[in-house]
């Protein structure tokens, strides 16, 4: 049979089950906090030298860690090719989208900017010439 006081008994020791529990719980999730937090740590570090790396490549100019400059480099080929493909339309006099892009070998977007730009002037018959403003490879520079 079970009475008030053994049930009470059996109550407060459940409740000390519970409360030995809860501590246990509280414990191992601290250490889990704790290796979190040391993991943080390194994380933190790699993230910080990481973000140093990109300062000291930025502070040196671009470069691709090769000593070359991936953008700049880029740039030229595009404006000498631009400057070629300029020469041609100048040599061979008006010529129409599709004659530009099949001598010069540029992509047809080619010839909005130049337009825009004022370095290919429309003609009637839908042949572009070349204008008498003058394009640098390198701006600022003499041609």
């Amino acid at each position: 049979m079970i009475t008030a006081k053994r049930l009470a008994a059996e109550l407060a020791e459940a409740r000390a089950n519970v409360a030995a529990l809860e501590r246990t719980q509280a414990l191992l999730n601290g250490a889990g906090r704790a290796v979190k937090i040391k993991r943080l740590g390194s994380v933190l570090d790699q993230a910080i030298e990481v973000d140093r790396a990109r300062r000291v490549k930025a502070r040196a100019g671009g470069t691709n860690g090769a000593g070359t400059h991936k953008y700049s480099d880029r740039v030229k080929h595009q404006r000498a090719d631009t400057a070629r493909a300029l020469g041609i339309v100048a040599e061979r006099g008006p010529l129409t989208a599709e004659a530009i892009v099949e001598a010069t070998g540029v992509k047809r977007g080619w010839l909005g900017p130049m337009i825009s730009r004022g370095y290919l002037a429309g003609k009637k018959g839908g042949t572009y010439k070349r204008t008498k403003k003058a394009f640098h490879v390198q701006p600022g520079a003499p041609a």
